[in-house]
């Protein structure tokens, strides 16, 4: 009989089925019910009932379920997944959680509409589901499938409050593809940055686009986590972007502003 490696918990927003070989995402609903609630809280700063939100790299719906729940069924949120197995938890957590409202894509989002590779890894190994890189076309020990890319300017939206994007490097690219709605609609942008030989090129396509932008260094644990967990099993913190549009008050006190390409929030 084969494993079953699919778990379902409790969370803070809801029932998850988590993979429990997911070293990081889906250990966190397990262990702590939430997964990086700080993004989150963050973002609800930004957000009414009824906006529309794209979600780029939505993984498993650890953030899209309790951003789709802040919105309420009058809003509406595009997600993102091109692992096909990732997608398929996706889109049982949106259906557990009644998330109607949501519209679920197995696609990347790059630069240009066209296909790219993306890695199978074997869900019944210990892995970081989350940080799959796209267009790695060597087998290694893992499958390779591959997904649609698509473009934001395509979906042709008329209205778009926030732009979340956690991509595993792919962020300038996600944001090429989106320059024509960013400029029209002047969404606010979260974004990774995790890599420091692309920070530079990332923010200058930032400043470009005239955005204020901030660090957002949120650890993975919090005291007050839902399931009351004292321990830091993980002890490592996400490096962010938050980005609002020229002239836009920042509600958020405590942020680390950035004003230069070369900025980066830890020592060398």
């Amino acid at each position: 009989m084969a494993e079953v490696f699919n778990q379902l918990c409790t969370t803070r927003f809801g029932r998850m089925l988590v993979n429990s070989h997911d070293v990081y995402i889906g250990q966190s609903l397990r262990f702590y019910g939430e997964y990086s609630f700080d993004e989150v809280w963050l973002l609800q700063h930004f957000l009414t009932p009824g906006d529309t939100v794209i979600e780029v790299g939505a993984n498993i719906g650890a953030h899209t379920v309790p951003l789709a729940q802040h919105l309420g069924n009058q809003g509406r949120l595009l997600a993102f997944e091109p692992q096909r197995l990732v997608f398929q938890l996706l889109c049982a957590n949106l259906a557990l959680n009644q998330c109607r409202h949501v519209e679920a894509f197995q696609a990347a989002v790059g630069a240009a509409p066209g296909r790219i590779a993306v890695p199978l890894l074997p869900a019944d190994r210990d892995a970081n589901f989350g940080g799959v890189e796209l267009g790695d076309n060597e087998p290694g020990d893992h499958v390779i499938e591959s997904a649609p890319v698509q473009t934001i300017d395509s979906l042709i939206l008329q209205q778009c409050s926030l732009l979340k994007a956690d991509v595993e490097g792919m962020e300038c690219d996600v944001l090429l593809g989106a320059k024509e709605t960013i400029q029209r609609l002047q969404p606010v942008l979260y974004l990774e940055n995790d890599r420091r030989d692309r920070s530079a090129a990332l923010l200058g396509q930032l400043f470009d686009l005239g955005y204020q932008i901030w660090w957002h260094l949120p650890s993975l644990f919090r005291a007050d986590n839902f399931h009351g967990q004292l321990e830091d099993i993980f002890h490592i913190i996400s490096l962010n972007l938050l980005c609002l549009p020229k002239g836009r008050s920042m509600p958020i006190e405590g942020l680390q502003p950035i004003a230069s390409v070369r900025d980066w929030p830890l020592p060398d």
